[in-house]
């Protein structure tokens, strides 16, 4: 129904792709949207719906009410995830498996 298009957000329809192009710590640069050419760090990925999560990237204010009685509540800055396909890998992050160590008993 067209009249209850805006009652509730849209969900995020699952779209990734095939071959994800990025891992987490992997330095990449904004190349589309309102924070065009930053750079950054992704700190999570979400395999499922696309979407990734970049340190100082994608900023959205929420109003938090105050916990307490009395209490004044604030303005606070955090980040929402970006589609993959708005940026591209500068540097790759440098995996390495962790090394057995071998204990004497």
């Amino acid at each position: 129904n067209s009249h209850r298009r805006f009652k509730s957000q849209p969900r995020r329809k699952p779209n990734p792709p095939r071959k994800w192009p990025m891992k987490v710590g992997d330095k990449v640069v904004v190349i589309a949207g309102s924070d065009k050419g930053k750079e950054s760090e992704i700190t999570k990925v979400y395999r499922k719906t696309g979407y990734v999560m970049c340190k100082e990237v994608n900023m959205k204010t929420k109003h938090q009410r105050g916990q307490e009685e009395g209490e004044t509540g604030s303005i606070i800055q955090i980040e929402h995830p970006i589609h993959h396909s708005n940026l591209k890998v500068t540097e790759r992050s440098v995996y390495q498996k962790p090394v057995k160590t071998e204990e004497t008993a």
